[in-house]
């Protein structure tokens, strides 16, 4: 039996560029945001959810959403918000407000 010894952690840092593909369903959603200025979302034909943003399958059900597009109204209830005050990397320089809108509602 090996004799006990402890783990080293070693410091390291990454920064890896790559390229993100996004799929049909969400290639059409970013497709009617950018040149249509539509929020669409997928309604799951088993339970019904509206799923924003949109997703091949219901997380769940596990059933395929298929071609069950609806239309998003731009408006919304602010839920939730955040004022951020310290810098992220590849965040905007704050102060900035991050914030949770359910949209769809008036």
């Amino acid at each position: 039996m090996p004799e006990e010894f402890e783990l080293l952690v070693l410091p390291g840092k990454w920064e890896i560029n790559y390229n993100y593909v996004a799929g049909q369903t969400l290639s059409r959603f970013f497709h009617e945001l950018k040149y249509n200025g539509r929020i669409m979302a997928v309604k799951c034909p088993k339970c019904q959810r509206v799923l924003l943003p949109p997703f091949a399958y219901c997380e769940r059900c596990f059933v395929p959403t298929g071609d069950n597009w609806v239309e998003i109204e731009p408006s919304g209830i602010l839920e939730s918000f955040s004022i951020v005050t310290e810098k992220f990397e590849g965040a905007p320089e704050p102060p900035y407000v991050t914030c949770y809108v359910r949209l769809g509602q008036a």
